[in-house]
Order: structure tokens, then sequence, then C-alpha cells
């Protein structure tokens, strides 16, 4: 079954552009469990840490307040 209308822009992620053609007609489901896989350790040790650090800071600075 073919997602709503209202979703056609949402349908393909950076991630699914960037590996497309080696899934490229897989399932929706497998689509979605390999690219899970690989996005979820690239946010974790990527971004996370530096937001952690900035999180920590705000609240450093707002209850010296």
């Amino acid at each position: 079954m073919p997602p709503p209308a209202r979703w056609r822009g949402l349908r393909r992620s950076d991630g699914d552009l960037a590996i497309g053609d080696a899934l490229d007609g897989a399932p929706t489901l497998l689509r979605t469990l390999v690219l899970a896989t690989a996005a979820v350790p690239i946010v974790v040790y990527g971004p996370m840490p530096q937001l952690h650090r900035a999180r920590g800071t705000l609240i450093v600075r707002r209850r010296n307040r």
C-alpha cells in the first residue's frame, strides 16, 4: 500500500538517498532497519556529546544567576 499523498515529500531521507541504490526495491521495514542501524551510532557519537556539554553549560549558568 503506498503512503498517503501528504507524505510524498517525507518518503526519502538523506540516508536513504545516500545508499538508495543498494536498498532499491527492498521492503520498507528492511530499509528502515538498515538506516536506523546506521543513523543511531552516528548521532550518538557525533552531535550528542557536544549537545550534552552545551546543556550542562546552560544548566550551570542558570544555577549561578
